[in-house]
């Protein structure tokens, strides 16, 4: 049987970081408010970013170590744990992430997470999703018609798109069901609780 592979986004599906994303932006983009935060993310995130490089703010206000410290501080999602401990036992898993690996792979380790994902890609290996998709298929061995993406954003789904990867959009994160649709996902999942039912329907 072919090897099927579940690679996560972390933000916003794992685990909800939108205010903590938003706030750690402050400081150097103050005026930006929620909803333009959460617009960069209908693209590539940091080509988004760049379109707010004109309303930037020097500052020397650490924003990795403040998400860090904040993330840290967030209760896990004892019903995600379950969901990502009972996949793990049928599928290889990975992390791909816009936020630094090292402080995400903290966060797994403290809430016992860590042992269920073979990587976690992150900010470290570059800005394209696209790309650590496509790392993690060929590290992985998989072909692309037997592996998922599962996130929160448009931006995400049309980069999984760009891979020939199937995603499922979830609703729980930083885009809404109406904003996913737009990058016609395979699947929404609008609850937890429906997740799991719907990634081992598709990787039948």
């Amino acid at each position: 049987m072919a090897k099927k592979l579940i690679i996560w986004d972390f933000d916003g599906v794992i685990v909800n970081t939108t205010k903590i994303g938003h706030a750690m932006h402050a400081p150097h983009y103050p005026d930006m408010t929620m909803e333009e935060y959460l617009d960069i993310f209908t693209e590539n995130a940091n080509l988004g970013f760049e379109a707010f490089e004109s309303r930037r703010v020097e500052t020397d206000f650490d924003s990795s170590a403040y998400y860090i410290e904040k993330l840290l501080e967030l209760e896990a999602d004892m019903h995600m744990h379950n969901i990502v401990a009972s996949l793990a036992k049928h599928y290889h898993m990975g992390i791909v992430t816009s936020s630094r690996g090292s402080g995400v792979r903290t966060y797994l380790r403290k809430h016992n997470l860590e042992q269920y994902f073979d990587f976690v890609f992150g900010q470290e290996l570059g800005f394209s999703k696209a790309e650590k998709i496509k790392k993690a298929l060929a590290d992985s061995k998989v072909e692309a018609s037997d592996a998922i993406f599962i996130t929160d954003t448009l931006g995400d789904i049309k980069e999984a798109n760009h891979c020939g990867v199937k995603s499922i959009g979830v609703t729980w994160g930083f885009h809404e069901k109406e904003r996913l649709s737009k990058g016609r996902p395979d699947a929404i999942v609008e609850t937890p609780e429906d997740l799991e039912a719907v990634v081992r329907g598709m990787l039948k």
